[in-house]
């Protein structure tokens, strides 16, 4: 089935692995004993930030118990992460999943709001200042942290690619057999075979434009369509470089 003509599926839900875990437990440190970082805080604390009214004042834990409450507390956050409703790569679920835990669902929402992937790691950076507006260190480090790792392609994985990433008369080659529109988004209409250049022929059974898999391509422009889709521009009309996670030119 060519990309083009998939239907949009549920995101199938993840969760956070061994390393989005370490992540947070380096930054929010761990205190067996129970405490009040502000003394006219409602409830006590203790473990990795684990606060509520079922913690009281000299309650001790133990590190499986602090690794317990993490894993129970997390699991919210990483819920959140899933009611985005987006494509993520298993770092890029670990970063946000640790910058929910740290600054809440309401701005996880607003920073992943209307961004493709390569907008979000930019805006994580902005996220580092407490009370009053303060720019704080430990924040400043924990949202380098998060965006280095929400960058970092997991293993067998492409690059990060934006449609700036598709250089303008650069050689490339289509990874799949694709379907040629009028204009960027699965939204136009498909070009029939005799619309195609002459360097670009292709059809499949319904005579249908397309390049076959392993196609030269010289890019003239291309935009990012829904947030995270690349469209390219070729003689013809546009191919899909990339939708979601998933990359059909390199």
């Amino acid at each position: 089935m060519r990309p083009e003509q998939r239907r949009e599926v549920r995101t199938m839900a993840m969760t956070i692995s061994d390393n989005g875990i370490s992540l947070i437990k380096r930054f929010e440190g761990c205190r067996l004993i129970a405490y009040k970082p502000v003394a006219a805080e409602q409830y006590y604390t203790i473990g990795y930030g684990h606060y509520g009214k079922d913690v009281y004042a000299g309650m001790h834990i133990t590190q499986a118990q602090a690794d317990a409450y993490l894993r129970h507390d997390v699991a919210k956050f990483v819920a959140d992460v899933n009611c985005l409703g987006r494509d993520w790569n298993q770092n890029q679920f670990d970063a946000l999943v640790s910058f929910a835990y740290n600054c809440g669902k309401g701005n996880l929402v607003t920073l992943t709001t209307g961004r493709n992937a390569a907008q979000i790691a930019d805006h994580i950076l902005l996220y580092n200042k407490g009370a009053g507006g303060v720019v704080m260190p430990g924040l400043v480090r924990r949202r380098k942290e998060e965006r280095a790792l929400f960058v970092t392609p997991v293993h067998n994985e492409s690059p990060l690619k934006a449609a700036s990433d598709y250089k303008i008369g650069h050689l490339y080659h289509t990874l799949a057999t694709l379907n040629v529109r009028i204009g960027p988004g699965l939204s136009y209409r498909k070009l029939r075979h005799s619309e195609l250049a002459a360097n670009e022929i292709g059809f499949d059974r319904q005579k249908i434009g397309c390049l076959d898999k392993g196609t030269p391509i010289i890019p003239q422009d291309a935009k990012t369509v829904r947030g995270t889709d690349v469209w390219i521009k070729i003689t013809s009309g546009w191919i899909c470089g990339k939708q979601g996670n998933k990359y059909y030119v390199e």
